[in-house]
């Protein structure tokens, strides 16, 4: 582990830090990683609790207010909201989402980049739309012709998407993930200390009492089942630039050789770390001026089923510029 490690999450909803990577994140502040939260929306469409806490008018406030408790849980070091409304992701002008999202990575020159997959790991629309945004910004962030208002380029040493395997999502017996194979996870990042921390960021969410309740099931800390056990203490990441097999078990560190595969726990028989100051490559700088980010950006059958056939995934047409 390197001693100052930038990480930035770029997120849909206050509760997605918590829920999906809140084990990540307290894990890599308590070992000096600075780490930044991007939260897109303050979640005012969902729901007030069961019973309700708030009215809905003041949802948004209160979300924000739950967010911000449980990123000191977490220890984040910095948490910004940008100002788009829950639900509405998939409407707002792409061009000026991304040039935010662009200037926020080179402004804070994160090593490693998160956020979520293409079927945003439940198939929520704005899950979805901030993965296709994040993953636009990540590619244009080290471009110098993309945006150059927005600062000096800056490319992160590794970009992931969150996610669940298939064999967490049989072992738990998940229904409302979308479930990847084993094969391509990336990295897969233990968090059993830090659990914990976890449940305690995960119960700040009040409005989401249903939510915890799984959660809290997903990360029991008496749970006694073989299989369940060898997945609890883990979180799992995907980085679609990535030889598929090659498995880290650090998100700074760059696989260099095939693992032994998806039995955590896991250790990539070779790695490189990313220095502070490292621009390291995992993606081809000279494909950026014609490379459609969309192009590994299509969501799976089981989204498609549930939400409909989303937005043409076509080259951004931004980029196509120089």
């Amino acid at each position: 582990m390197i001693e100052t490690g930038r990480l930035m999450a770029i997120l849909a909803h206050p509760d997605d830090e918590s829920f999906c990577i809140g084990g990540t994140l307290a894990k890599y502040a308590a070992q000096g990683v600075e780490t930044t939260l991007i939260c897109a929306t303050r979640g005012e469409a969902g729901k007030c609790g069961e019973p309700p806490i708030c009215r809905p008018d003041e949802l948004g406030s209160v979300r924000e207010a739950e967010l911000r408790r449980a990123a000191e849980v977490l220890q984040i070091g910095r948490v910004e909201f940008l100002p788009y409304r829950d639900k509405e992701l998939n409407g707002v002008d792409e061009k000026e989402i991304v040039a935010r999202l662009v200037g926020l990575i080179r402004r804070h020159r994160p090593q490693v980049l998160i956020t979520f997959g293409p079927d945003g790991l439940t198939c929520h629309p704005d899950h979805v739309a901030i993965s296709r945004f994040a993953t636009a910004a990540a590619c244009l962030a080290p471009a110098h012709w993309a945006y150059p208002e927005e600062g000096a380029p800056w490319r992160p040493g590794r970009f992931f998407y969150t996610g669940m395997p298939c064999s967490y999502i049989n072992a738990f017996g998940v229904s409302h993930c979308v479930p990847r194979a084993d094969s391509e996870v990336s990295a897969a990042i233990p968090v059993g200390p830090y659990l914990r921390q976890k449940r305690a960021a995960i119960r700040c969410h009040r409005t989401q009492s249903r939510c915890i309740r799984e959660l809290e099931r997903l990360t029991d800390p008496t749970i006694r089942s073989g299989e369940r056990m060898r997945h609890r203490d883990w979180e799992f990441f995907f980085d679609p630039f990535a030889p598929t097999g090659a498995i880290v078990d650090d998100l700074f560190e760059t696989p260099q050789a095939q693992s032994t595969g998806a039995d955590w726990p896991v250790g990539a028989s070779a790695t490189t770390k990313h220095s502070a100051d490292d621009s390291v490559r995992t993606y081809p700088e000279a494909d950026f001026a014609t490379w459609p980010c969309a192009t590994i950006h299509s969501p799976s059958a089981g989204c498609v089923a549930a939400h409909g056939s989303p937005r043409s995934r076509q080259p951004l047409a931004w980029t196509a510029t120089q």
